[in-house]
């Protein structure tokens, strides 16, 4: 991708994004030489979701990008259902040389309509929602057209983001960042991924449930049937679940 100027590189995110899959977008295309990465939402704000919070700018600030990056995000059906969502999604993709979504985040590409009746790759669970929008869940944990790259989650959103880092510096990128990741001794696959966290909250849960049950207004515990599945291995979600139930009886 040959261009004067920096590369202009935008994450769009929206509440509920998936900080593991934020944060491997942006610690690839953060290495990119001659690149602006910003961050934007369809508003400015901070926004929530599993694995942490993200600050971003308003996406009408922005007035183009180059490359569009779209990490998934909890609760994604109410963000294609966004009137402004979908079309700052579809605005921004109108002149991106590049355009990445991980797991849901590919559910957000169909609903502005940037991918129409295509195979793209994204979270196991979100092939029915995805194919309200005439799009079909590729079989693939990642896929790559000319245009859009999609991939199935957060174990392979970094694979993804060095796919485009070849695209933007050309080949021989991927492999730089990927050694520079590892001499700084970054994780190149989470090492604790949210989801860890998550089943040891619901543990906790489980033991404060039972101390407190006879208190009136106890919080419930975190759900970990609607956390979980937004892990993007179908086996390790059912080992999760096994592990759950476990911790769950020996509370009883």
């Amino acid at each position: 991708m040959c261009q004067t100027g920096p590369v202009q590189v935008v994450v769009l995110v929206v509440d509920g994004v998936l900080r593991d899959e934020y944060d491997a977008f942006c610690s690839v295309f953060e290495r990119l030489h001659d690149v602006r990465v910003r961050t934007v939402g369809v508003r400015a704000g901070t926004f929530h979701g599993p694995g942490g919070s993200v600050e971003a700018a308003a996406a009408e600030t922005v007035w183009s990008a180059d490359v569009l990056a779209l990490p998934g995000s909890l609760g994604c059906e109410r963000a294609a259902n966004d009137a402004d969502v979908r079309h700052e999604v579809a605005r921004l993709a109108a002149g991106a040389r590049t355009i990445v979504a991980s797991s849901t985040g590919s559910v957000l590409l169909a609903a502005a309509g940037v991918v129409r009746d295509e195979a793209v790759a994204t979270h196991w669970l979100a092939g029915d929602l995805i194919g309200r929008y005439g799009c079909s869940a590729a079989p693939g944990r990642l896929v790559e057209s000319a245009r859009v790259i999609t991939c199935s989650g957060a174990l392979t959103a970094l694979d993804a983001a060095l796919v485009v880092a070849d695209r933007v510096e050309g080949d021989g990128a991927a492999a730089r960042i990927r050694a520079d990741l590892f001499a700084a001794g970054a994780h190149l696959l989470p090492v604790t991924p949210w989801w860890a966290e998550v089943v040891r909250r619901v543990r906790a849960a489980f033991v404060h449930r039972r101390a407190s049950s006879s208190l009136p207004g106890s919080p419930a515990p975190t759900p970990l049937s609607v956390m979980i599945e937004l892990v993007d291995d179908p086996e390790l979600v059912q080992k999760l679940r096994r592990q759950a139930a476990k911790a769950q009886r020996k509370q009883r």
